[in-house]
């Protein structure tokens, strides 16, 4: 009785540790991942400023911005007949802007060659992979917004949003350290909204939520 009670505690301390190893296996291997995520947004961001850059270069403006994009591409017009032509202002907008400069950038990106995907630079709310960039994260999109007065790339959290708050603290703090200075509110990347950071652009790393979205400056 004594042996068999003695076995079974064996089997038990062998049945725990195989968990243990099991649960650490999932949880590098989640690590693994997010940080295969943060390096392809990482990638991804300075794949798109290269791309914004060069456009700049050869129109003199932004691209969404364009005041003149339709006398470039003809393909450049919706259904309606409307132009793809931007405002001209510096600024690549959204809400409040009737061509939706945020989608047009995309348009105007593709049509230039400077990236390889195609995007229809049409609509009011993003779709993924239509008229916005599909990002590392899931159901995530980047798309371009105006905020806090600079032009973004933002990942995720925009006014025609793909997914809000996207991003927790520490996703967030890790692709700032990588690319940048890792300060939410210095540099050339911004971590936004209140639970992101401190006043002082400290990344709250205890919050284990979604709280947080990225604007990566356009060099300009």
């Amino acid at each position: 009785m004594k042996n068999n009670k003695a076995f079974s505690l064996i089997e038990l301390a062998i049945v725990i540790t195989i968990i243990g190893i099991l649960v650490a296996g999932v949880s590098a291997t989640q690590k693994l991942l997010d940080q295969s995520k943060q390096r392809g947004v990482v990638r991804q961001a300075e794949n798109y400023r290269t791309a914004i850059a060069t456009f700049r270069l050869t129109y003199k403006t932004l691209p969404g911005d364009m005041i003149d994009a339709a006398s470039y591409w003809s393909a450049c017009t919706d259904e309606s007949g409307n132009t793809c032509n931007g405002d001209g202002d510096g600024n690549i907008e959204t809400i409040g802007d009737v061509s939706y400069e945020s989608y047009r950038a995309w348009q105007h990106l593709s049509l230039a060659d400077v990236i390889k995907e195609s995007y229809t630079g049409l609509g009011s709310s993003s779709t993924i992979g239509i008229n916005v960039a599909k990002s590392p994260y899931s159901d995530t999109c980047f798309n371009f917004n105006y905020l806090s007065s600079r032009n973004g790339l933002m990942l995720g959290g925009i006014s025609v949003a793909c997914d809000g708050t996207t991003l927790t603290t520490r996703q967030a703090y890790h692709i700032d350290q990588k690319a940048d200075d890792g300060n939410s509110i210095t540099g050339s990347i911004y971590g936004l909204t209140s639970g992101c950071s401190s006043a002082s652009g400290v990344y709250t790393l205890l919050t284990t939520t979604p709280v947080c979205y990225l604007q990566f400056s356009i060099i300009e």
